[in-house]
């Protein structure tokens, strides 16, 4: 399955975070692909870093290859648009550098960075798994690249998102200098919590801490030789 790119349409900030939310994307072999008229700025990003990879895995190391791969899965008006500016001009796209930028260029809204911190400061686990949220706030966090958000901000934004009760109460009492640190005790406190679940819990009975004759005789008996000793 291949990327379909469409061209991307002026929407507002909380249009595209509401289709995204509403899970309009589906995985692919090469990253994500567009269900839809319209993709928010990660869409293009991942589908660099699949189409770089995979192209990695086939042992394309040259350049001018690496580019006619990454054309040869573009898919729709995307595809026109590259195949047209290659008619037009023969090196339209000298180098894989120079297609990464005219194709973000074309396709990337010129608010991108607004638009990925809006979806950073608006990510909610709610009933997504740990894992799911903590994948997303990553991936948020490395696609600002304009402007890279301190860490200050950035720990109480992931702990302003988090539902998980066990790994809320861990982050407030060890207070984390950084996103990952507070991650990773998200993740161990998750760790921990199901281990408690998956442990079966044995009720105490008076049978276990009844004392038989032979153990109440021995206890005298070794109290005895002690009091004895001592005096």
């Amino acid at each position: 399955m291949s990327f379909c790119a469409s061209r991307i349409e002026p929407r507002r900030s909380t249009e595209l975070l509401s289709h995204y939310r509403s899970g309009l994307f589906s995985r692919g072999l090469l990253g994500w692909t567009l269900l839809n008229s319209m993709a928010l700025p990660p869409t293009i990003v991942r589908w660099h870093l699949a189409v770089e990879q995979c192209g990695v895995a086939q042992l394309i190391e040259d350049d001018t290859r690496m580019v006619s791969y990454a054309m040869y899965h573009l898919r729709g008006k995307a595809s026109e648009w590259a195949y047209s500016a290659l008619m037009t001009e023969s090196k339209a796209f000298p180098s894989g550098a120079i297609f990464k930028t005219k194709i973000r260029a074309m396709y990337q809204p010129p608010t991108n960075e607004v638009l990925l911190q809006a979806c950073f400061f608006s990510s909610r686990q709610a009933q997504r798994s740990l894992q799911e949220y903590v994948q997303e706030m990553r991936s948020l966090s490395a696609y600002i690249s304009v402007g890279p958000l301190p860490e200050p901000i950035k720990v109480p934004t992931f702990l302003n998102g988090l539902r998980h009760v066990p790994a809320r109460q861990a982050l407030f009492r060890k207070v984390p200098s950084t996103m990952e640190e507070a991650i990773e005790i998200a993740l161990v406190e998750d760790k921990s919590y199901k281990s408690a679940l998956a442990t079966p819990w044995q009720k105490p009975t008076t049978e276990m801490y009844a004392a038989t004759p032979m153990k109440l005789a021995t206890w005298m008996l070794s109290t005895t030789t002690a009091a004895s000793a001592a005096i």
